[in-house]
């Protein structure tokens, strides 16, 4: 018998406006835990500051959750490299995060591991909980990349990249294989996957330790008009997503409804 986790959150990936409105909204729309793009928090510095006070504001006065959790992602996918490990502290700060996602370059298993071993080095990453990032380009090279953070004992929690579909290795198995390496880390599904939707929210219901995923997905095609569907694998190119200024009333169903799918 398959066993459901009821524990998986959603992040809302957003611009710093739409993030706002989401706090109108009240804590089922905005909720507790977030993923941010740390060259987007440093170009919109004051405005990720206030909203970082004011979502923590908003959530201490709640009944039904509490604790806040920011991570700060290093920007690989937006930027197509990582920014650095001093960006990504940088931008940390500035929101007070929780986690920081440690630099991994996109299908290159060495260069990620030398990206992670020289930012571990750093005494001031020890303020934040790490996120470990497995890369590679077959599922042999992915799970070697997961026994060397094991070996090492890299990262309090495991992120796994939505690219890996590319490269025709399932993020289940990933998971599955995580658990199985390091039945102690916790589990980040790193945005969906444009490819399977259907495994993604699998994944993250059924694969024990799962406590996340993140997408702009759902915001997206509710700022167009669209309801989200799990059968609708690619949305398209994010245009001027990140201009916008107002959350539409779609926008907010959608993200409830992923909510829904991930924990009811």
């Amino acid at each position: 018998m398959t066993t459901i986790n009821r524990k998986c959150r959603f992040a809302p990936v957003a611009p710093v406006a739409l993030l706002q409105e989401m706090i109108k909204w009240g804590e089922q729309v905005v909720g507790p835990y977030h993923l941010l793009l740390a060259h987007d928090v440093l170009a919109n510095r004051d405005a990720f500051a206030d909203w970082a006070k004011e979502l923590r504001a908003s959530i201490t006065k709640s009944f039904i959750s509490g604790y806040v959790d920011i991570i700060m992602d290093s920007s690989v996918i937006e930027l197509g490299a990582p920014v650095s490990i001093d960006t990504i502290l940088e931008a940390a700060e500035v929101v007070d995060a929780t986690t920081i996602v440690l630099p991994d370059i996109i299908g290159d298993q060495e260069a990620t591991h030398e990206l992670v071993a020289s930012a571990l080095e750093r005494k001031d990453v020890t303020r934040y909980k790490t996120m470990f990032v497995p890369q590679g380009k077959t599922i042999e090279e992915y799970v070697a990349s997961l026994e060397v953070a094991a070996l090492f004992n890299w990262g309090t929690c495991i992120g796994l990249p939505r690219d890996a579909h590319e490269y025709e290795v399932p993020r289940r198995d990933l998971a599955l294989v995580s658990r199985m390496l390091m039945p102690d880390r916790p589990i980040h599904l790193l945005g969906f996957s444009n490819h399977d939707l259907i495994e993604d929210f699998l994944t993250a219901r059924t694969v024990e330790g799962v406590l996340g995923i993140d997408s702009a997905v759902p915001v997206r095609a509710g700022q167009g008009g669209s309801v989200f569907s799990l059968g609708q694998a690619d949305y398209g190119p994010r245009g001027d997503y990140w201009d916008h200024k107002q959350l539409t009333v779609q926008a907010r169903n959608n993200i409830q409804l992923v909510r829904t799918y991930l924990s009811a």
